[in-house]
């Protein structure tokens, strides 16, 4: 490519650089100088600080030319923008950041509703060796019709390995039409085992309840996502009907969810005071309060160390305030808060962090978890095998019920 041919390119890169600019200040994204006849001699006078801008981001221009002109393959010209904000988050070292689709952004809006058409399991990826792994399967759903246990390891789905990659795209593999069938490679106690689930619309159980010995309620939150908190209080609800004396609140395997839901759930535990507290990178403080009302019964809160975020909020604040303990072993540590900022133009969305969080008296949790008050662990075997696991082999739930068995004695 002659000088020549490469500087009207480059002049064109700089004029459609413009043209965005132009059209996000008409969008009151950007404020931009007064932009003068296009057509006059490829002129524009734009303010020093947004033609800076503009000339950092020509290499993004030249690439895409040169991947739509020359690149063997056509490129598709959507997937190609999507991509470039994708790196640009990506850029940021954050794992909570991301750039979601259209597509992607209704996918999460649907997980966090609680309704949706896929297999019907809560998921992450094992820090140990980057696997897939569910952490729970929700009743009456494809998964627990297919046989999935808690532990699965997942290889791949219809031949497609599930390596390096993150939660979501697990999941966008995992989903499909209402109806249409995914085969899964599953690693279990050591073996490969295959399972051929259905996909199709279900409505995931976030709560599940019992009222245990001695009175002693047991609130198990998978999430705080969905309808969780209307589940949460009926649970109480219904507990206390039928004479609760104790309360234990099982957070195990819990990534997180709602920043209000699990500030509503914990308020009627607390009393007045606060609940927490975030802190942006200007240093600008929000508070979350408690009011007066509180439960009042002796209470157990079970963690582990798949307890993260929101889960980590509402222990943090039961530990400051002394109102209960936590039984099992250190919290994940994600004391970061994230946002959503949808584009209403197409749907698409970002995913950022912008505050961090602290405990009631506070603690800064983010990479250090927390410590529960009786740090006890599963035995190995369980562990291993996870679907083995019963209220009655669960020396984290029978030491909770050993803590509450004096205090609500008659």
């Amino acid at each position: 490519m002659n000088d020549s041919a490469q500087n009207k390119r480059q002049k064109r890169m700089i004029i459609l650089l413009v043209v965005m600019v132009a059209i996000a200040s008409s969008l009151g994204t950007l404020v931009v100088g007064n932009l003068i006849d296009l057509s006059r001699n490829d002129r524009v006078m734009v303010q020093r600080s947004d033609y800076d801008r503009l000339v950092r981001y020509k290499r993004l221009f030249e690439v895409e030319d040169i991947l739509k002109n020359d690149h063997l393959y056509e490129a598709d010209d959507q997937k190609l923008v999507d991509y470039a904000i994708k790196g640009l988050v990506s850029a940021m070292d954050d794992r909570y950041s991301a750039y979601m689709t259209a597509e992607e952004y209704r996918m999460v809006q649907q997980d966090n509703e609680g309704t949706m058409a896929g297999i019907g399991i809560l998921m992450s990826i094992d820090a140990t060796d980057q696997r897939a792994t569910v952490l729970r399967v929700y009743p009456n759903t494809p998964a627990a019709a297919a046989g999935l246990q808690k532990g699965d390891k997942l290889l791949a789905a219809d031949g497609k390995a599930l390596v390096e990659m993150d939660i979501k795209q697990v999941a966008a593999e995992l989903r499909g039409e209402e109806g249409s069938k995914v085969t899964l490679l599953l690693l279990r106690n050591g073996q490969e085992v295959s399972a051929t689930v259905t996909r199709a619309m279900y409505t995931a159980t976030r709560v599940e309840y019992a009222m245990l010995e001695n009175s002693v309620g047991y609130i198990s939150v998978s999430e705080f996502t969905g309808d969780v908190v209307e589940a949460y209080n009926n649970a109480l609800a219904d507990l206390q009907n039928q004479g609760m004396k104790g309360l234990i609140v099982d957070l195990r395997d819990n990534p997180g969810g709602y920043y209000d839901a699990v500030c509503t759930m914990v308020d009627q535990l607390l009393p007045e005071g606060p609940i927490v507290s975030t802190k942006d990178r200007h240093n600008r403080e929000s508070v979350k309060k408690s009011d007066a009302n509180a439960l009042g019964i002796p209470l157990v809160v079970l963690v582990n160390g798949n307890s993260a975020s929101a889960s980590e909020i509402f222990a943090g604040a039961v530990q400051d305030y002394g109102v209960g303990s936590l039984v099992g072993t250190k919290t994940f540590g994600k004391g970061l808060v994230q946002i959503d900022i949808p584009f209403k133009s197409d749907g698409a969305a970002l995913k950022y962090t912008y505050a961090k969080y602290y405990t009631p008296k506070g603690r800064d949790i983010n990479g250090v978890g927390i410590d529960p008050d009786v740090n006890i662990d599963l035995p190995q075997e369980l562990k291993e095998n996870p679907a083995a696991l019963t209220r009655e082999n669960d020396v984290q739930l029978q030491k909770a019920l050993d803590i509450l068995r004096p205090q609500v004695a008659d």
